[in-house]
Order: structure tokens, then C-alpha cells, then sequence
């Protein structure tokens, strides 16, 4: 089976100044449970929505000690997605979506640690909508870097050449 875990999601802006996190998943329980298998879809930090899209189903799994800023050592859950298509069935259909409003934020970056098994894709499209969906931008496509089961940690994917994104009252992420 297919799988890959992610373990933070971050959405940022940068100015001349600093970076700001405006949206961030973690994946950790509400209230700290113990357990690896229970987790959230709610942002940690922001206001944004997570689910999964096409054929791909959730759950929470282990995640990675301090990747990210995630400095849970107890209670720290990822988020797992499994059942994509066949290879060379569906490509860009599945996987997971996010959104969130962009209003009084430029210099988009995303970054996102993550952990695929060797029957995974080693390639991840990065795409974008500022139209409700009805279209999408291929913005990158990451590659692994680490073997198979081994967190690529920290990987940030610059989106400052695209400004439509810049003000955006709904934008809308796909990996």
C-alpha cells in the first residue's frame, strides 16, 4: 500500500522584516492523549480547513520529535493518507487540500515535513486555486530526498513568483 505521512503543514509570508506563520497543522491531539493514532484536523496556528480529495483516505500515525517546530515528545501525531490511485491512473487526483484567506499577506511560502513508503511516489505536486477550485496551478513538484520510511524535514516551496496568490481572499492548496 501506498502511504505518506505528513507531520506539520505550514503556510507563511515573509516581509523585509521576518517570516510569519499565518496557518500551521501539527496533526496533535486538542488535548494531549498519549496516543499516536488520534490526532486533528484543525489548524494549530490560523484559521484554515484540511481534508483529503479523490480516492485518498486519513489517519493519524507517529510523527517526528521537533521537525518543524512540533516539540510534542508524547503526544505527537501525524497525518497519515493511503489508497491513491494506481500508478499511471489519476495522477493529480488525490491526495490532501487545504485553504485559507491570504487577505494582507504576500511572499507566500509553504513548508511541510514529510515521510513516504517505498511502494509511495517519490514526486509530490504543489498546486494552487484563487478561484473557488475551478482552476489549478502547478506551482512545484518536490521530490523525495530521503530513502523510503525517512522524514524529509523542513521542505519549503517558495511561492513569491506567483502574485496572484499576494491578498487572495480564498486560496486553495493541493499536495
Amino acid at each position: 500500500m501506498k502511504w505518506i505521512t505528513l507531520l506539520v503543514a505550514a503556510l507563511c509570508c515573509s516581509s523585509t522584516f521576518a517570516q510569519q506563520t499565518i496557518l500551521s497543522w501539527n496533526f496533535n491531539s486538542e488535548i494531549a492523549d498519549g496516543s499516536l493514532s488520534t490526532g486533528t484536523f484543525h489548524p494549530s496556528i490560523g484559521d484554515g480547513a484540511l481534508g483529503a480529495i479523490g480516492t485518498v483516505q486519513t489517519s493519524f500515525s507517529s510523527g517526528t520529535n521537533g521537525a518543524s517546530g512540533d516539540t510534542a515528545s508524547s503526544d505527537n501525531s501525524g497525518l497519515n493518507t493511503s489508497h491513491y490511485p494506481s500508478q499511471g491512473a489519476g495522477d493529480r487526483s488525490s491526495g490532501i487540500e487545504f485553504s485559507c484567506s491570504l487577505i494582507g499577506y504576500k511572499n507566500i511560502s509553504l513548508s511541510f515535513d514529510v515521510r513516504a513508503t517505498s511502494t509511495a511516489s517519490r514526486f509530490i505536486a504543489i498546486q494552487f486555486s484563487v478561484d473557488s477550485g475551478l482552476s489549478w496551478t502547478e506551482a512545484s513538484i518536490y521530490t523525495f530526498t530521503q530513502p523510503a520510511s525517512e522524514w524529509d524535514n523542513d521542505v519549503r516551496i517558495d511561492l513569491s513568483a506567483f502574485p496572484e496568490l499576494n491578498d487572495a481572499s480564498l486560496a486553495q492548496f493541493r499536495l
